[in-house]
């Protein structure tokens, strides 16, 4: 069995509200949109390791 370890590190977990994904669904980005539209494949979850902050 490997040990295990740890880093110093948060997860930031970012999951978008309905609201958020009509919000940007309306904005004109680009020449070509895209529709952000939740899937029942994907959590729709993005996780971000960001470093720890002293307080």
């Amino acid at each position: 069995m490997s040990a295990m370890f740890s880093i110093n590190r948060f997860a930031l977990l970012l999951r978008p509200k309905p609201a958020f994904i009509a919000w940007i669904n309306q904005q004109e980005l680009s020449e070509e949109p895209l529709t952000y539209q939740i899937s029942p494949e994907h959590d729709d979850t993005d996780v971000y390791l960001i470093p720890e902050f002293g307080s």
